[in-house]
């Protein structure tokens, strides 16, 4: 693996921890900067260290920014019809 290029930057561990998930569903693999400081120091140092910033491989960045992209304009947005009821939530 190359170097590492900031793709996104948050200030919400959620949503960092959401992002990392859904790229690395996507198979590109990711990494969040700052997590443990700031989550130790109880958010404290979030502003001072820039947030949570999301991190991938340089030849992954395009691809990381394109797929971000596509989902903040809604294309991976469920249709307005969809039956939720099928979705099963237990556990066994």
């Amino acid at each position: 693996m190359g170097s590492l290029v900031e793709i996104r930057r948050t200030l919400d561990l959620g949503e960092a921890l959401c992002i990392k998930a859904f790229l690395n569903a996507r198979e590109i693999y990711t990494f969040v900067q700052n997590e443990h400081h700031i989550t130790q120091s109880s958010g404290m140092l979030s502003l001072a260290l820039g947030g949570f910033r999301i991190v991938v491989a340089a030849e992954d960045a395009a691809e990381a920014r394109r797929v971000l992209a596509d989902a903040d304009a809604g294309e991976f947005a469920l249709q307005e019809d969809f039956d939720d009821s099928s979705i099963s939530t237990s556990l066994w």
